[in-house]
Order: C-alpha cells, then structure tokens, then sequence
C-alpha cells in the first residue's frame, strides 16, 4: 500500500509540473477547456486506480487499510500539485525527499530507526563541498545499512523463536486439554494427536494414492483458515504437511477424523503468516476421505 502511494504521488509532481506550466497567461479558452478536461480525466483515473487498489488492500489486509485516511491523501497530493512548477530548485528537494522516503519506510519496517533531522544534517554537510569522492560515501552507506539489517534480522529472529516457544506451548496445553475431556483422543508417536469417528472401508490411504476429500483447518482459537466447503477435493495423498499425510494414513475410504497437528509435523518455525498460522503453531483439521483412487 504504502509503495502504491508513493508511486502515485510521484506520478501526481510530474503530471502537476506539466499540467501547471501549461495554465499560462494567453491561453484560448478552447485550450483552457481542453485543458480542464484532461485534468478532470487525470484525476478520475487517479482516484480510480487508488480507490480499486484500496478496496483490494480492505480485503488482503483490512488492518493496514483502515489506517488509511482518504483526506490526508488529498491533503498530500495538494502539497505537490499545488506547488510553484517555476521553481525548479524546490520541485528538484520534493523529487529527492520523496525518494528518500522509499527508502525511509523500507528501513522502518525491517526495524531500522532512521532519524529524517540526521538526513537533513547529513545532506548539508557535503552538498557544498567544492570536491567530494561520493563513492567513499556510498560505500560508508552500504556498510551501515547492512550492519544495521542484519541487526533487525538478528531482532526479527529472537522475535520469532519466542513467539514459536510460546505457540508450542499454548498448542500443547490446548491438546492435553482435549486428551483430558476426550478419552478417544489418542497420540502417536510422532506427537500427531487424533481422534477417529469412523476408519472408513477397505485398505487405508496410501501415500501413492489419489483421493477425493473434504477438511476444515483451523487453529487452536477456532479460526478457520482453509477449508473444501464440501466441494471434495482430489489430489494426490502424499502433498500435505507431514502430520496431514499421516492422518490420511489411518483412514479409508469414507473415514472420518479429527487430528491435532503439532508445528513441527505443520509449517514449523516458518508458519503461514498471512494465513495466521504464527511459528510452531499446532493446527486442527476435520478430514473426511471421499474416495480412494489407488495408484495403477
């Protein structure tokens, strides 16, 4: 969302500049006329590729996009349209500044402070040298920023062993309190707890097999985060993560279980973020096997 906007703005300074130094003094109104027209078609397609985007942002990440405030972005875009295009020096700092931010915001959200007043100072102290060597300077950047990303990464990783520590154990906790309420809840060696309301008929599924079947995933706070909607679903039977396909294993055709799959037999420390699925999280599935296609 975010590069979205910044893309935006700096196409609104270079159609802006454009579309200003045209508004000069002598113009026919036909051409004036013309002129509002295209401004008005410009800043249709504008709000309309920003508003489509923005509807798209509500429905992939609805917390990011509820903090974006419609009048603040105009407020934005006046700042720059409504610049002085015959003042070449201040567009030139706009130009630089917004791409500055690009790289601001990138460091901010790997976690990287960076200060805009030690920007300025560091701007003002070698815009005026009458001799620079400015590769001296870009590889002092380089430097920095790669101790201070690898810093961020080395933040972001004890970050995300804690919470994986955390889930493993909330995730424990929350089984053996199912194992506790439900005596048919059993665990196998490989720590997959399940819990079987019908085997099924015939051999169980093997890994070499096709099968058709339906499940519901959701994590231990009940959120669902994949599911057939009881549109069976055929696939080959070995695909799945590993504590998936050792569930299917004890079924047959027409069996029925609920399994309780730790994150190390899951998506590991890794999880599925955007399908909030944090590190070492344990999942639960409802799997029905429809139907066994043996392999020929």
């Amino acid at each position: 969302m975010k590069k979205m906007i910044l893309a935006i703005g700096a196409a609104a300074l270079v159609l802006g500049a454009t579309a200003c130094s045209k508004t000069a003094a002598g113009v026919s109104a036909e051409d004036k006329a013309l002129g509002d027209s295209i401004s008005t078609a410009m800043g249709s397609f504008m709000g309309a590729r920003f508003g489509d985007n923005l509807r798209v942002q509500q429905q992939q990440n609805p917390e990011e996009a509820a903090k974006m405030n419609i009048s603040a972005v105009m407020r934005g875009m006046e700042t720059v349209l409504y610049a002085d295009t015959t003042d070449l020096s201040y567009l030139t700092g706009v130009s630089i500044g917004m791409s500055l931010m690009q790289q601001v915001m990138n460091m901010t959200q790997n976690g990287i402070a960076v200060n805009p007043e030690e920007i300025m100072k560091g701007f003002k102290s070698t815009v005026d040298l009458d001799s620079v060597d400015v590769q001296q300077y870009f590889t002092e950047f380089q430097r920095l920023q790669k101790a201070a990303t690898a810093a961020a990464e080395k933040r972001q990783e004890a970050a995300r062993a804690a919470e994986a520590e955390k889930n493993e154990a909330a995730g424990t906790a929350y089984v053996d309190s199912v194992k506790a309420a439900d005596t048919a809840v059993q665990t196998s060696e490989s720590g997959l707890s399940y819990k079987i309301e019908n085997p099924g008929e015939g051999e169980k599924v093997k890994p070499s097999d096709r099968i058709k079947l339906n499940y519901v995933g959701r994590t231990t706070d009940g959120k669902i985060f994949d599911q057939t909607n009881g549109n069976p679903r055929e696939t080959a039977a070995g695909v799945f993560i590993p504590g998936f396909n050792e569930g299917l294993q004890l079924l047959g055709k027409g069996g029925k279980a609920t399994i309780y799959i730790p994150g190390k037999l899951a998506y590991g420390e890794r999880g599925i973020p955007q399908a909030g699925i944090g590190p070492n999280s344990t999942l639960i599935f409802d799997i029905e096997v429809v139907d066994i296609i043996p392999a020929e």
